[in-house]
């Protein structure tokens, strides 16, 4: 399953950085700052945009994983508390 949602958010990714204007925007900004800013990019703008996209690509990864993790572990957060822990710690 994790392996699906992987490809899926790296077509996303690829799809949103070439095929958009907000990617050509990213790209210049990241590429050429002054010349971006020069062209009338806000490059400060467009990089807390990405950044912002970043940081939901990684929580939404935290998400997928905790969900795949607690699936094989427990169902619930107060369940087997102490079962849960041990078992993290032996495959660790």
């Amino acid at each position: 399953m994790m392996i699906v949602v992987a490809a899926a958010m790296t077509v996303f990714v690829n799809l949103l950085m070439t095929n958009t204007v907000y990617g050509r925007k990213a790209r210049a900004s990241i590429q050429q700052p002054e010349m971006a800013l020069a062209i009338g990019i806000e490059a400060r703008r467009i990089n807390t945009i990405t950044f912002t996209i970043g940081c939901s690509l990684a929580g939404f990864a935290g998400a997928v994983f905790a969900h795949v993790r607690s699936s094989s572990c427990c169902s619930a957060p107060s369940t087997g508390r102490s079962h849960c822990s041990r078992r993290l710690i032996q495959s660790s």
